[in-house]
């Protein structure tokens, strides 16, 4: 059985920061920030 320490650390924490850098860059891209029209998928 997994220790709750190591759940949070090693599954919510890297989900959590993934979540928060994809809004960020979402946010960035909507608001138009520089650097962002040169990006291509």
């Amino acid at each position: 059985m997994l220790r709750r320490v190591f759940w949070m650390s090693g599954v919510i924490l890297p989900h959590a920061l993934a979540v928060v850098l994809g809004v960020a860059l979402f946010a960035a891209a909507l608001s138009d920030a520089p650097g962002f029209a040169e990006m291509t998928p």
